[in-house]
């Protein structure tokens, strides 16, 4: 049977062979030369090199001497770590044979010289057709002040050192102007009068579906910034826009925001997913923007006053109830089905069980509970708490089948996870599983609990599985 299968045709060796996992292909590549030479190109498809790492010039070498392993590398990622040499760590022109690189994603970039940095820019300009999706994140080596371009780009997520008044990314994008659809800034952004941030703004994106502007840390003038990137939106061009991120963390009560007289009712014709404040979608809402009613996801980032309160998101709910009926819309966000809220103050590292019971903040997932009657995957920062305080945050929330909160708010679940998830398994009647997420900038993985009922629908088991992955669950 073993030496029928692999007298198969190499096609459909390969389509088999790419059902397994990493761990599995990486097993199979030693049992013969025939599984070697079909699994060691599916195994080097999705590829991850740091230039600290002990066998990194062992698995170069490989990759640059095979072109039949090479030119089936679709995702790669590059972390250049210090010490840097005067020899780069990676050649310049690896990417020769990659003809099927589609993603790029660089930690810190890899050439310090600008004749190496012209080559790489070359070889990924000319060997790589199918390269559609680019990131940069910042590390040892800062990225080239100038000349480094790419075109056909579909997808840009950029962080930049210095925020992103150092913006080197500017020329890439207004070489991919018409073919870009994702661009995502990560980080804080630099939004000031001729900055390349403010050039940014002046561009236009034809197919732009998916956007985030990033979170602004320093600007000129707040009123200047925020009729900047509400003209940059409301363009007729980008009325394709789907996704829209106006900022994870604000500065100095200094965020962006949404020009109201600048709005109407048929702005952002598209949108189904906005993340950002609530005083986002309350000018939203007060201006009466018919498609903030059909959202599906929604991410909000909540800030307390200096007495716990939140008031903006009192003012997000009364706005939407207000102002719905004349758009003969609901007066919930009834299509809503994911939501995240970050609540300030959580302070994860320490036992707070005495003050997860606060009145106002339970409130306040009440409060989302009843304007959102659809949610079926929550995800949040809550507190770490008791299997029945832990069950009261979620009583009204009817239809959840996915909750995902940091490991740490679960460090009273004990031995026994199952006694701990019976109060909110049983108040939940679809409730499917609960994510502990992994600690940030960590390489451990994220744990997955899921529910096992009987036929009366009560809890019989609890299983466990560590994955990296949790996209799979609709995690944001």
């Amino acid at each position: 049977m073993v030496a029928t299968l692999f007298r198969l045709p190499t096609e459909l060796l390969e389509e088999a062979f790419s059902y397994l996992s990493r761990q599995e292909l990486q097993s199979l590549i030693f049992v013969c030369k025939r599984c070697a030479d079909v699994g060691r190109p599916l195994l080097y498809q999705y590829i991850s090199l740091e230039s600290g790492q002990e066998n990194v010039q062992h698995t170069l070498n490989l990759l640059y001497r095979e072109p039949t392993i090479a030119i089936k590398i679709s995702d790669a990622v590059l972390t250049t770590e210090p010490p840097i040499g005067d020899v780069p760590w990676i050649l310049p022109d690896f990417f020769s044979y990659s003809v099927n690189l589609r993603s790029l994603e660089l930690r810190g970039f890899p050439f310090s010289q600008p004749h190496d940095q012209g080559i790489f820019n070359k070889t990924l300009q000319t060997k790589c057709p199918k390269l559609v999706k680019f990131s940069y994140y910042p590390g040892a080596v800062r990225f080239p002040e100038s000349g480094f371009e790419l075109s056909g780009l579909r997808c840009i997520t950029w962080q930049s050192s210095l925020a992103t008044i150092d913006l080197k990314v500017a020329p890439m994008m207004t070489a991919s102007v018409e073919s870009l659809t994702h661009i995502s800034f990560k980080g804080m952004v630099v939004h000031r009068a001729d900055q390349p941030y403010d050039h940014f703004l002046k561009l236009r994106f034809p197919n732009l579906t998916s956007l985030e502007l990033g979170s602004l840390i320093q600007t000129n003038t707040q009123e200047r910034t925020n009729i900047a990137i509400t003209e940059f939106i409301m363009d007729p061009r980008h009325g394709l826009i789907k996704h829209l991120s106006l900022g994870r963390k604000r500065s100095n009560d200094m965020f962006f925001q949404l020009r109201g007289d600048l709005l109407g009712s048929d702005s952002l014709p598209n949108l189904q997913s906005f993340e950002g404040f609530p005083e986002n979608v309350a000018v939203m809402a007060q201006c009466q923007v018919r498609s903030l009613f059909g959202i599906t996801s929604l991410s909000l980032y909540c800030f307390a006053d200096a007495n716990g309160d939140f008031n903006d998101v009192d003012q997000m709910f009364e706005n939407i109830r207000t102002n719905a009926s004349a758009i003969a819309a609901p007066p919930k966000l009834s299509a809503l089905q994911s939501l995240r809220l970050e609540l300030s103050n959580v302070h994860l590292h320490h036992r707070m069980a005495s003050n997860v019971t606060d009145i106002r903040r339970l409130n306040r997932m009440d409060g989302f509970a009843d304007m959102c009657p659809g949610i079926t995957r929550w995800q949040g920062n809550l507190w770490p708490m008791y299997a029945h305080d832990f069950m009261r945050m979620f009583t009204m929330y009817e239809h959840l089948e996915t909750i995902s909160v940091p490991r740490l708010s679960l460090i009273y679940i004990g031995h026994d996870p199952r006694e701990f998830f019976r109060p909110v398994v049983d108040q939940c009647r679809n409730l499917k599983r609960i994510i502990a997420q992994k600690p940030p900038y960590t390489e451990l993985n994220h744990s997955v609990y899921s529910f096992i009922r009987d036929i009366c629908g009560d809890l019989q088991s609890v299983t466990m599985e560590h994955t990296r992955d949790i996209s799979m669950y609709g995690a944001f």
